[in-house]
């Protein structure tokens, strides 16, 4: 047979070579003997394309272009040997997942580190390279015993012989095939075919008329050896190696050509081994017209220049080549996508386009931004993982959620997912409502009940029985056998003992009596497939794929998730296939949670990739993966130090210097770092060898946080190869003379000062898109209130609203407007807030007055202790029913709740002593107007002529000091915490709720006719705060002396004997404060009695915010116009921040 190795430098021509002798041989003979091309399994797309693009190819049928472990099978199937059950990667994580539990206890080195997730992926990848460097269990123990290594070393060694033999003799015991054994096999296979069958017979079952080998620059050893064992098979053998010469021995580490000349000079020696092998080597030399670069003589100098490290002389500064500085990765991109569009301006096609780094992960997310605002198309080649992807995500959490007792964030997980069968609103819907009302685990096996609503309480147990058989199926299938001894004995799996029932975590797996719940992988394979078929997920994906292709034209395509949606769900089956392949039979039977890591071992390792469209896309991609010899330009992006070359990578088990020390053993893994430098060499080689028009260069000064970068040692190559180039810096343009894309001009357009400045900007026909956009939302940009008729049709002419709202519009009309008007709320959760500690207290405080007025008694009629044993009773029973048991669902809650009624203790053992100089008495509690039920009605005002404002709320408490024909009135309102009444706040309306609530008492007769009241007469507001500020006493009885229960807020000074009967002799009791001057006026300092004119000049005032407050609400006012007080704005604590749109650096607070 003859072997012809093809040399050639970069673009000289080598796959151009292969592919137009493959094209003539299928044209001259198109059913003859079968052709086969050897590529990288990334790049055998692009190859068949290339091939095709030729009119007077139609298709073939002799041709098979295909990577190693295509071939192998390809081999295997040729000859009848093809095992009939191969294990693929995520088979093989899941034994090795298995087998780490089992021998845990067995290991030294890695025993500690057995049970963490991704040690099964990391043993996974350590074992492929065995395989590929040819590596058995055996030769591991070999090394064990060798002398001179480090005693840690052995360790691993001894380890890694363990789980490998473990491995292997599971495989045996149950006839399975690893995938990565294949080439072995073939090869294996091959060897003794040879014996039977004359070589070169193309009458042999398996002869191949011509094999060509191209895009290799490194070969595993167990590659090598299936070439080596394919090629006596072959009539002809073209193997095509980047080179520019031919070697005599393996070039030097550092060198350019060191990977790609140790695989080439392996091979060439390997082959010509074999008897009756004719090895011949060609190297093709590109001249001046031929080649990729014929059109450009600055490309051809820089391959030759980066090829032999010395600069070629040109008179002229290259103009095909581009090197330039950006502030950031976001600068690059930017960049990138304005030479793109220019590209394609100038007649160009997005597909000649490639942007290629070393590493996408600086870089992919400021591409990904920018390219979709450029409306740039790309595809993006790397492999995703599909941890994440919505039926992994439905299937691991539908599994948890049967596992763990359906806690909420698993059946959550499943029904967010997207394939469940239910809508997305409607799973918001049954989300709030369970954190809400603190449904979780067994309570979505039971009906639904959500208190006064029966409407949502219909709708969300409609919700649930709708979702819910198909997870209780699921349950159903997963628990059907009763538990069994697993495993007997070790015999049962020769050389692999594999999830023994005395392997397992002690409390595990219960015994028979207890009934745990054990099932077989064939079980839990069916009961996931049953449960998908039920969802219909199999059709739900086929959607999402169509509706990612059936896209309007014009629309920008890009790589997407819904494009791998098919290869997911192939790729998931196949996980079901290799897991009951893995774990056969009936003898390992396992509860569900012993199956949950063994799963999630083998989906954490999964990924898929995505064959690029046949579209008008810009190719982004990194260098040693990515292929697309067709492009007239490349963008090399990101070539700072750090990222290009690529930092040494970090082998986890198996250090770089333990490698070392292995090869020196001929236990080689890879070539070693020290290879890996000259093959960094050969990449940016690669790279800078593209393109065949131009070639430019871009790095960054800063990464994306502001971090100092510097260039790429690659980047003082490229100014020593290409004397003359000129380092360019990209940063601000000017968009109206340098405009490429719409996206430039939308600044200019928005920022425009005056209408002519419009009109110059019309002239851009780039702009049309844009101002077709501007003219919908100009007139809405700084609307400060709603339109008449959307104003008429959403507030009507009768609009009800609290006074705590009359407030919120007080801070900021915007506020008001998304909370009231749109209705914008965070959503309530079963969780004990500032909220549910001051309801709880209020409640208590409300039952504590009716329990007093029921009995026909004041307050002032009980004694302290019944008080405090009264508050303690009523608070216990409160504990069990405030809110369906909030305080009662778990021990820190009930904590919580009964510090709360301790402080009520204290608090009310102040208020009752109180009244021993209080004159008024706690008429009514929770006093509550306006809203539905109420028998009293809304205050209602009409600041705008027909139109109305029904004003309600609810008073904490009323004191009430009749005298005659005349009730005078006290508003007292329970704080959780200190509050004081402050005048600028009073005086803006952010203080209303105390002067509303006293004047609603003489604004609304039916208050005054039910509590048989003739006239009512303001004396005072106040705040009481329900927390009592603690300090040391030696005794608890001096406590309640120390605590500050003082009442804060303004009452009217005249009547100081109303409300401290101890005042005229100087006998303050401390439940107010207030001071007198000598001539008997209040003091205008610490003091909240003032004089009368001064207390209804603030009832005043506060009736005429109202009026006013309640006009503006009429007129629709939504302006996002803050407060802001020194330091203290409306924004500080606001939840709306986020949608109000309000730049405190563009716009004016309203400052009070």
């Amino acid at each position: 047979m003859q072997v012809r190795f093809l040399l050639g430098a970069a673009g000289s021509g080598k796959t151009y070579r292969c592919l137009e002798e493959i094209r003539e041989r299928l044209m001259a003979e198109p059913d003859g003997a079968p052709l086969v091309l050897l590529a990288p399994k990334q790049a055998t797309f692009q190859l068949e394309r290339q091939l095709l693009n030729n009119p007077d190819l139609h298709g073939y049928t002799r041709l098979q272009i295909i990577p190693f472990d295509r071939l192998s099978r390809f081999v295997l199937e040729q000859l009848g040997k093809m095992p009939p059950r191969m294990l693929d990667e995520q088979g093989r994580v899941m034994v090795l997942r298995a087998l780490l539990t089992t021998l845990k206890e067995d290991l030294s080195v890695y025993a500690k580190s057995a049970m963490r997730p991704g040690l099964a992926v990391q043993l996974s990848d350590l074992m492929r390279e065995f395989q590929r460097n040819r590596l058995s269990p055996a030769s591991l123990e070999k090394l064990v015993d060798a002398q001179g290594l480090p005693s840690l070393l052995r360790g691993k060694l001894d380890d890694l012989a363990l789980l490998f033999r473990s491995y292997v003799g599971w495989l045996e015991h149950n006839h399975v095939r690893d995938s990565d054994a294949l080439l072995d096999a073939a090869a294996s296979q091959l060897t003794d075919f040879r014996a039977e069958v004359r070589l070169g017979d193309a009458r042999s079952p398996l002869f191949i008329e011509h094999l060509w080998l191209d895009g290799f620059a490194e070969m595993t050893p167990q590659e090598e050896e299936l070439l080596a064992a394919i090629v006596p098979f072959c009539g002809r053998a073209t193997l095509a190696f980047c080179m520019d010469t031919d070697v005599s021995e393996t070039p030097h580490w550092n060198s350019l050509w060191s990977v790609i000349g140790h695989t080439y000079f392996r091979c060439r020696q390997r082959l010509e081994s074999i008897k009756g092998c004719a090895v011949s080597v060609e190297v093709l030399r590109a001249g001046a017209e031929l080649g990729r670069f014929g059109g450009s003589t600055d490309l051809q100098r820089l391959e030759r220049a980066w090829r032999t490290g010395e600069p070629v002389p040109s008179a002229e500064a290259p103009q095909d080549i581009r090197l330039v500085r950006c502030a950031n990765p976001e600068g690059e991109a930017i960049f990138v996508a304005r030479e793109i569009l220019k590209h394609v301006q100038d007649g160009g096609r997005f597909q000649q386009v490639a942007v290629l780094l070393r590493s996408l992960t600086d870089h992919l997310s400021a591409l990904r931004r920018v390219f979709a605002r450029y409306s740039i198309p790309y595809f993006l080649d790397q492999r995703e993982s599909v941890t994440h992807h919505p039926l992994a995500e439905l299937t691991r959490f539908s599994l948890r959620t049967i596992e763990y007792g359906w806690r909420n964030d698993d059946w959550f997980g499943a029904l967010k997912s997207g394939l469940a069968r239910v809508r997305d609103d409607d799973v918001d819907l049954l989300e709030n409502s369970a954190l809400a009302n603190g449904w979780n685990g067994r309570a979505w096996r039971s009906p639904l009940f959500i208190p006064g609503s029966a409407a949502l309480t219909e709708r969300v147990e409609e919700i649930r029985l709708s979702v819910l058989p198909a997870f209780e199926q699921l349950g159903v299938d997963l628990e059907t056998v009763e538990i069994v001894p697993a495993v007997e004995s070790s015999e049962d799996f020769g050389d692999a003992p594999l999830m023994r029932q005395e392997d397992l975590p002690k409390g595990s797996v219960a015994d028979k009596a207890a009934g745990d719940r054990v099932i077989t992988a064939g079980q839990l394979v069916r009961a996931i497939t049953r449960f998908w078929d039920t969802l219909e997920v199999s059709q739900s994906l086929e959607r999402w794929s169509r509706k990612s292709l059936a896209r309007p034209e014009g629309v920008v395509m890009h790589h997407e998730p819904e494009a791998i949606h098919s290869t997911v769900w192939r790729q998931l089956n196949e996980l079901l296939e290799n897991l009951e392949l893995a774990f056969p039979g009936e003898r390992l039977r396992l509860p569900l949670r012993h199956w949950l890591p063994i799963l999630e071992a083998g989906l954490s390792g999964m990924t898929v990739g995505v064959i690029p469209p046949a579209l008008d896309q810009v190719l982004i991609g990194t260098i040693d993966r990515s292929r697309n010899p067709d492009l007239k330009q490349v963008f090399a992006m990101g070539w700072n130090e750090g990222i290009i070359p690529a930092p040494p990578s970090s082998p986890i088990l198996l250090t770089d210097r333990e490698r070392d020390l292995l090869a020196d053993r001929e236990a080689r893994l890879g070539l070693g770092e020290r290879y890996t430098r000259g093959h960094e060499r050969y990449l940016a080689y690669i790279l800078a060898t593209r393109a065949s028009d131009r070639f430019t260069v871009s790095y960054s000064s800063a990464h994306a946080d502001g971090g100092e970068l510097q260039p790429s040692i690659y980047v003082s190559d490229l100014n020593r190869f290409c004397l003359g180039l000129e380092e360019e810096l990209h940063g601000a343009f000017d968009p109206l003379g340098d405009c490429v894309a719409p996206v430039e001009l939308f600044n200019e357009y928005l920022q425009a000062a005056d209408d002519s400045e419009l009109l110059a900007l019309n002239d851009f026909d780039l702009l049309r898109p844009v101002r077709a956009r501007w003219e919908l939302i100009s007139h809405e940009i700084g609307r400060s209130t709603m339109e008449e008729q959307t104003r008429d049709r959403v507030l009507g002419d009768d609009v009800g609203v609290s006074v705590s709202s009359l407030e919120q519009f007080a801070e900021c009309p915007f506020k008001f407007f998304a909370a009231k008007t749109l209705g914008a709320d965070e959503r309530e959760e079963f969780e004990v807030t500032p909220r549910e500690r001051g309801s709880f207290q209020h409640d208590i405080l409300e039952r504590f007055h009716d329990h007093i007025r029921d009995s026909g008694r004041h307050w002032r009629d009980v004694s302290i202790g019944e008080a405090q044993e009264l508050i303690a009773r009523i608070g216990e029973e409160e504990i069990q029913r405030f809110q369906h048991g909030l305080f009662a669902s778990e021990a820190s809650r009930k904590f919580q709740a009964r510090t709360m009624i301790a402080n009520l203790q204290d608090l009310i053992v102040a208020m009752v002593g109180w009244m021993k100089t209080y004159a008024f008495d706690p008429l009514e509690m929770e006093l509550s107007f306006g809203n539905p039920g109420d028998e009293i009605p809304a205050w209602k005002i009409e600041p705008i002529e027909g139109r109305n404002v029904r004003l309600r709320g609810r008073i904490d408490r009323l004191d009430l000091l009749k005298r005659d024909e005349r009730s005078w009135a006290v508003i007292v309102d329970y704080k959780s915490s200190g509050k004081q009444l402050e005048e600028w706040k009073l005086k803006n309306g952010l203080q209303l709720q105390l002067p509303f609530y006293l004047l609603a008492l003489t604004k609304i007769p039916q208050i005054a006719r039910q509590f048989e009241i003739d006239h009512v007469v303001p004396a005072g507001v106040f705040y009481v705060a329900l927390r009592s500020y603690l300090k040391s006493v030696p005794h608890r009885e001096e406590r309640v002396k120390t605590i500050p229960f003082q009442y804060s807020g303004m009452f009217d000074a005249e009547l100081i004997d109303f409300f401290d009967s101890g005042a005229a002799s100087g006998d303050n009791s401390g439940q107010f404060k207030y001071r007198f001057n000598k001539d008997g006026s209040p003091s205008k300092r610490q003091s909240e009695a003032v004089p009368k004119d001064q207390f209804y000049a603030m009832l005043e005032r506060a009736d005429k915010r109202v009026e006013e407050f309640g006009g503006k609400i009429l007129n629709g006012d939504i302006a996002a116009l803050p407060f802001k007080h020194h330091r203290d704005t409306a924004c500080k604590w606001c939840e709306f921040r986020g949608i109000c749109r309000f730049d405190p650096w563009e716009e004016s607070y309203r400052v009070m």
